[in-house]
C-alpha cells in the first residue's frame, strides 16, 4: 500500500477558513478518489493559514484495470494586478 500527500500552498488564511477547509476536505478527496476507482483506508487533513493538505493513506500499489482520470484546467479569475 502507498500513502499520498496532496498539498495546497495558499495565501495567508483566516483560522476559521483553515477550519472549515479542514474540515470539507475528506469528502471532496472521497469523491474523487471513488470517482477514479481508487480505494483508499484513511485521510488525515492538516493545515496551517499557509497550506492544505492531506494524506491519503492505503492507495493502491497497483490499480486493477483502467482508473478514470479527469484533468481540469483551473484558470484564475480576478487575479491581483501588479503595483508596479
Amino acid at each position: 500500500m502507498t500513502d499520498l500527500l496532496v498539498e495546497i500552498g495558499t495565501e495567508e488564511l483566516p483560522a476559521s477558513f483553515v477550519t472549515g477547509a479542514l474540515g470539507a476536505m475528506p469528502a471532496i478527496l472521497t469523491e474523487l478518489l471513488q470517482a477514479a476507482r481508487l480505494r483508499h483506508d484513511a485521510l488525515r487533513p492538516l493545515g496551517t493559514p499557509r497550506r492544505l493538505s492531506i494524506v491519503v493513506e492505503g492507495l493502491p500499489d497497483r490499480v486493477d484495470g483502467p482508473a478514470r482520470v479527469r484533468r481540469r484546467r483551473v484558470v484564475r479569475q480576478g487575479a491581483p494586478r501588479s503595483q508596479a
